[in-house]
């Protein structure tokens, strides 16, 4: 596997260090640096370089792994059109413990539709989009609207999903420790792309 990354950001930063063997690119806004022919991209950028991705996927023809966040409708709409030409993955968290949860939450649902529901998300203040789109999922799996959104030092990444009535809360709680753990499940879906099929992939 050789790897273009698009981005130079944190997550992009920790990829080139731990993958160092497998990298053979990385693309962001000002320079554009392609040693090898890749035969994956993994997208931890910002929504204005997706034309970036969209061009080199198409150029070298290779699945997409996307771990960037804030798309509105309109790049969604050319994420879900280039997912017709290649295979292409798109996560809004690549951590093992938020799959867990989802799944937690996706088999409890009718447990906890007596509670008032609550998402509470924490990130650094280098995050650009709020809330979250890991909030947001959250959120959408538990059928609220209330999400609560702090941006400070301290924080990689934390999300409370709570569920509260008169007599108890309920509050099931993921914190990132070290963003390695963002950089190992891309990764992994990038290796298991390669053998997918062309088509729109979630572990949403």
């Amino acid at each position: 596997m050789k790897i273009l990354l698009i981005g130079s950001g944190k997550i992009s930063k920790i990829i080139s260090e731990m993958y160092s063997d497998l990298v053979v690119g990385i693309v962001d806004e000002e320079n554009e640096i392609i040693k090898e022919t890749p035969s994956v991209i993994i997208d931890f950028s910002h929504p204005i370089l997706l034309d970036k991705t969209i061009f080199f996927s198409n150029k070298f023809n290779i699945p997409v792994v996307i771990g960037t966040t804030g798309y509105d409708n309109k790049k969604m709409a050319q994420i879900k059109e280039l997912s017709n030409k290649v295979p292409l993955l798109i996560n809004s968290n690549f951590s093992n413990g938020i799959t867990a949860i989802k799944k937690i939450l996706n088999d409890n649902l009718y447990s906890f539709r007596i509670y008032k529901k609550s998402i509470i998300e924490r990130h650094s203040q280098t995050k650009k989009d709020s809330p979250s789109g890991t909030a947001i999922l959250l959120a959408d799996i538990i059928n609220t609207k209330n999400i609560f959104s702090f941006r400070g030092p301290g924080f990689i990444a934390e999300h409370d999903v709570v569920f509260e009535n008169d007599d108890e809360i309920i509050t099931i709680k993921h914190k990132v420790l070290n963003r390695e753990v963002f950089a190992i499940g891309a990764v992994n879906a990038a290796k298991w792309l390669l053998d997918q099929e062309v088509g729109f992939y979630t572990h949403e």
